[in-house]
């Protein structure tokens, strides 16, 4: 996997925010804070854009409630599911034909991903 510049790291801090309020099921903060931190995880170029919509996505589909979405299977997956489809999307983003657009979608659902195994671990141990 590539090295990622400051701006992308930046972004992927507030896609992990956003990401535990969805797994918490708080759907209003978390598009609040979608609203605010919008410029800084779109930037100005297509990794942003992909990164945003998967973002996008991932609110979507957990107000729509439809457990069919890649989202809510993720939430309702075990920590060794979550760990499997990890591994999938990094297979994924080391495709040679992987373009700027697309490597944002995903590292954006990395970061979902790496959230809600956090989450996971941190349940666990209470």
């Amino acid at each position: 996997m590539p090295k990622l510049s400051r701006s992308k790291r930046k972004a992927l801090k507030h896609v992990s925010t956003l990401a535990r309020y969805c797994y918490f099921e708080n759907y209003s903060a978390a598009e609040k804070l979608l609203q605010e931190v919008e410029e800084d995880i779109k930037g100005k170029n297509l990794w942003g854009s992909g990164c945003y919509l998967a973002v996008k996505g991932m609110i979507t589909a957990g107000r729509e409630g439809n457990p069919v979405t890649f989202f809510w299977k993720c939430k309702d997956s075990s920590s060794k599911e979550l760990a499997s489809i990890r591994k999938y999307i990094i297979e994924d983003l080391s495709r040679d034909n992987v373009d700027e657009f697309e490597e944002g979608f995903l590292y954006g659902w990395l970061t979902i991903i790496d959230s809600f195994i956090d989450i996971h671990k941190s349940l666990s141990r209470r």
